[in-house]
């Protein structure tokens, strides 16, 4: 079972998601008492049957981070809403020229070397930035921005009770609590959009 969340497997799953489709839409992994879904009709139902299906973790016996992604109908709803605010095509056009500059500075970094790892060196750090500069972290705390980020992948790629399972909470729960003291800061001074539409 531990090559359903393989390397491999994650870059090229969808040959086994159609193998499952046909044969077991709907497939429980005993041993991490695991439940994976892979039909539409599953998904469709698992995301809006909110009597059947909780995204708290507590449902699960398990403590239920503080995000908004683990909330249910209604609070998920109107956190949702809150943030989509920053993300109408008004704001996003907006932020266009601001995206224009982030784009030019990451490529004057690699300009000289005549090349560049397109994902390492833009298509990663480029919605960071622009994410960070949205929530009105300043430019100098992008690499613990970036660190944050590195965290919260890493845990999403961690199978609960598994190898490094305890470690990548206890990383996620360290950055939780530093954000959260970083963001309330930001939320005291002025600018960042998504700041001042939330804070």
């Amino acid at each position: 079972m531990t090559e359903l969340f393989s390397v491999e497997m994650r870059r090229n799953p969808y040959r086994f998601y159609e193998q499952m489709r046909n044969d077991s839409p709907v497939l429980h992994v005993a041993p991490l008492n695991l439940w994976m879904v892979f039909d539409y009709a599953g998904v469709n139902r698992a995301l809006n049957d909110h009597d059947a299906f909780s995204s708290s973790m507590s449902a699960a016996n398990r403590r239920n981070p503080a995000w908004f992604f683990f909330f249910d109908p209604p609070l998920h709803t109107k956190l949702r809403a809150l943030i989509m605010r920053a993300f109408t095509p008004g704001v996003v056009a907006k932020l266009e020229p601001r995206i224009r500059e982030l784009s030019r500075e990451l490529l004057d970094q690699t300009i000289e070397s005549g090349e560049m790892d397109l994902a390492a060196d833009f298509s990663v750090p480029l919605p960071m930035m622009v994410i960070a500069e949205m929530l009105g972290i300043p430019s100098t705390d992008r690499p613990r921005f970036k660190r944050w980020c590195d965290v919260m992948l890493s845990l999403s790629y961690t199978i609960s009770g598994g190898e490094g399972a305890a470690s990548a909470s206890a990383n996620f729960a360290a950055v939780t609590a530093e954000m959260g003291e970083i963001t309330w800061r930001a939320c005291s001074r002025s600018g960042g959009t998504l700041r001042r539409m939330t804070c």
